[in-house]
């Protein structure tokens, strides 16, 4: 569990820390770590997920658990969009990590 939070708040802290990035050399320095630390969530998340649930139950709640995880992508994504073209892609950046973390 530990790692999963950790994770989470790695990837919050370095997703802010790339909207505030100056420079294309410091972004992508950031935007490194920022993917590990979603790679490390997502399959932590997912392995628990797995682990904890009955076996019975398991494929029931991988579908809940997809459904929650990549179907609300069409609902975040245009908003995402909007506010990057109102304010600017790190006020993009910023207001993701607000609404995900």
């Amino acid at each position: 569990m530990r790692l999963l939070v950790g994770s989470l708040a790695a990837f919050g802290v370095l997703m802010l820390a790339a909207a505030a990035a100056p420079t294309l050399a410091l972004e992508i320095a950031v935007l490194v770590p920022m993917g590990m630390a979603a790679l490390v969530f997502q399959t932590t998340s997912n392995s628990l997920i797995q682990l904890r649930s009955e076996p019975a139950l398991r494929g029931r709640v991988m579908a809940i658990y997809s459904v929650v995880f990549i179907g609300t992508t069409p609902i975040g994504a245009p908003i995402v969009g909007w506010v990057a073209q109102q304010y600017g892609p790190r006020a993009a950046m910023a207001w993701a990590r607000s609404r995900c973390c």
